[in-house]
């Protein structure tokens, strides 16, 4: 497929990792929403520069967007699969942005 960098192949990783986690029983979001952490707004500028970093980093695909009233409910780009990865991408992030700030693993 496109050329990936390696910020979001690790962004996909800690994802699935996230997953595997959380079917264990451990589920190290719900651990950081219960210490009061604030969580990326979408819309926000943290959130408008990820989804530019994320079209840097991604390539030969398209990038159309949806509408912003839509971007609340998940759909950010038109086309189904840049979607996805893209939603794989955020949750990566934010992921190994909670690790970071809140020292877990």
């Amino acid at each position: 497929m496109a050329e990936m960098s390696f910020a979001f192949f690790v962004g996909v990783l800690l994802f699935f990792i996230n997953m595997l986690d959380n079917n264990q029983g451990h589920d190290s979001m719900s651990l950081i929403k219960e210490k009061g952490e604030k969580t990326m707004e979408v819309g926000s500028k943290e959130h408008y520069d990820l989804m530019l970093q994320f079209e840097k980093d991604v390539r030969g695909v398209r990038f159309d967007r949806e509408s912003r009233e839509l971007w609340g409910k998940g759909i950010i780009y038109q086309h189904g699969e840049v979607n996805n990865l893209f939603i794989a991408y955020r949750k990566g992030y934010s992921y190994g942005k909670s690790i970071q700030e809140n020292g877990i693993y």
